[in-house]
């Protein structure tokens, strides 16, 4: 299951920064909640907009990271979620109920530990900003493909559901990376390719953090 940053689409908003490699020292922007940019939990985190493309490094434990993505990334993920919610509600013909009881029965006892520390810390960076997605709605966010695209299927077929929706898995992404002597034109090249069931109006963070 991947996590939350890999797979959200992003919305064009005002820019959003804190620090940025090349202007280490500018302050973050204000921001509406209760928590201070200067939080230690921010540390070595920050935000970007550059060609159309949003930037985000996070540093740190899984728990540290998971809040930095959403303290960072909440506006994105919220108008994500938001986008996700309704495909997935109408396409499936579930409500999304269905979608948080898989989430909490089924995806969350699974997942690793370091995994439900980072999703936990993504629900705090969240609530920092004021948004109300809990633990199960981001589970269920990460499993926008699997549970839509793989269990509804099979769940309907194991239980015989009557004039269930024909439903598909979706396509999927790829990545390559060419850096040292076989980069040809830039300081790294990164080539990916998405394939989107529903591709909405936006864009898609790169994502580069360190664990400690």
């Amino acid at each position: 299951m991947a996590l939350v940053s890999l797979a959200v689409l992003l919305w064009p908003r005002d820019e959003q920064t804190a620090a940025t490699p090349g202007n280490a020292s500018a302050s973050p922007v204000t921001i509406s909640s209760g928590i201070s940019p200067t939080d230690q939990r921010l540390q070595g985190a920050y935000r970007f907009e550059r060609g159309g493309w949003v930037y985000v490094h996070l540093a740190g434990s899984p728990e540290r990271i998971g809040f930095q993505h959403g303290y960072l990334l909440a506006p994105e993920i919220e108008d994500a979620f938001e986008a996700v919610k309704l495909i997935e509600t109408h396409e499936s013909e579930r409500d999304w109920e269905f979608f948080l009881k898989a989430a909490r029965e089924m995806l969350w006892p699974r997942i690793d530990p370091e995994y439900q520390e980072e999703l936990k810390g993504i629900v705090e960076g969240l609530r920092a900003q004021g948004k109300s997605l809990d633990i199960n709605d981001v589970v269920a966010l990460n499993s926008f493909e699997e549970l839509p695209g793989y269990y509804v299927p099979w769940y309907n077929a194991q239980h015989k559901v009557a004039h269930a929706p024909r439903l598909f898995s979706p396509g999927n992404c790829s990545a390559l990376v060419a850096t040292g002597s076989r980069r040809a034109m830039a300081d790294y090249f990164r080539h990916r390719a998405r394939a989107w069931r529903a591709h909405l109006h936006g864009r898609i963070p790169r994502r580069h953090h360190q664990r400690r």
